[in-house]
């Protein structure tokens, strides 16, 4: 199978703590998508930055229309983390950052990107530069409303967004929906993390264009 470098953009932002490594940074070959396509294609890295790119452009639209915040980062490892880390969904388990020697294929799915929609402290609306990366740690406590609800999209790269849903009062951390596999010790994730298919219609039609704009023949 060709192999091609998978990148997926959060905007302009990379993070490699330790020797942790988001999926976009390692070479591994491309997740096959259709997605209304006239053939299934694989996605090049460039499309996949492009396609998480835009992706966030609506997003930032959406949380502006609805009164929200939204931040890129979805994701962030801790400190010196080892392992895979990765997510549940009904379709199988979804990959989001590498550091170990699995094989790629041991993970069905394979993130491009995602974001984040919460209520800012500050009454921030739309994007939020308050949140980002402070000394190679994420801290989303810094201006998100943990009274309020957020939630998570995560892009697959089967073309399907994935979210993760924190009601009234729970706390959301960037490492929430995320469990790491260190070699052969899979951990779970708690039924409660578990990543549902989103049933925002318009998120999913979002991806589903960009995805037939950016599709290669």
């Amino acid at each position: 199978m060709k192999k091609t470098t998978i990148t997926f953009a959060i905007l302009t932002l990379f993070i490699f703590i330790g020797s942790t490594s988001l999926v976009g940074s390692m070479t591994y070959p491309t997740k096959l998508v259709e997605k209304n396509c006239k053939a299934k294609t694989n996605l090049s890295d460039n499309a996949q930055k492009i396609i998480s790119d835009k992706f966030y452009d609506w997003a930032v639209t959406r949380a502006e229309e609805s009164k929200q915040a939204v931040t890129p980062i979805f994701f962030s490892p801790e400190e010196h983390s080892i392992g895979d880390w990765f997510g549940q969904t009904p379709d199988g388990k979804i990959l989001v950052s590498k550091n170990d020697e699995s094989k790629w294929d041991d993970f069905p799915l394979h993130a491009m990107g995602g974001v984040v929609f919460y209520t800012a402290l500050n009454g921030q609306i739309g994007h939020d530069p308050e949140i980002d990366y402070r000394d190679l740690k994420v801290d989303y406590e810094v201006n998100m409303d943990e009274t309020m609800p957020a939630s998570k999209y995560i892009l697959g790269d089967n073309g399907i967004v994935y979210e993760l849903v924190k009601i009234t009062g729970e706390q959301l951390t960037p490492t929430s929906g995320f469990k790491k596999k260190i070699k052969d010790n899979l951990v779970e994730v708690p039924e409660k993390e578990n990543l549902i298919k989103s049933k925002d219609q318009e998120a999913q039609n979002v991806l589903g264009k960009l995805i037939n704009t950016y599709c290669e023949s």
